[in-house]
């Protein structure tokens, strides 16, 4: 796993002429869960840079599958 000291070298050498980075916020976390508090969208975005995939990749399915493995399925939207 990086670790901070890593990430901050790896930002320092980012080229954005032949480098890409893509960022997931609690914001994000919190667009497909809202029942979450920000501490647990935190968490949940722990969760998926510790496990990430590269063959998968970190998209909306990924921050919901994340969020429901820790705090188990979203409540029904209100109709």
């Amino acid at each position: 796993m990086v670790d901070s000291e890593e990430r901050l070298q790896a930002a320092d050498r980012y080229d954005p002429a032949t480098q890409i980075v893509i960022v997931w916020t609690v914001e994000d976390v919190l667009e497909v869960r809202p029942d979450l508090a920000e501490e647990q969208a935190i968490q949940v975005l722990r969760l998926i840079d510790k496990n990430h995939d590269a063959s998968i990749g970190t998209n909306w399915e990924t921050l919901e599958s994340f969020a429901s493995e820790l705090f188990g399925e979203a409540p029904p939207e209100p109709e």
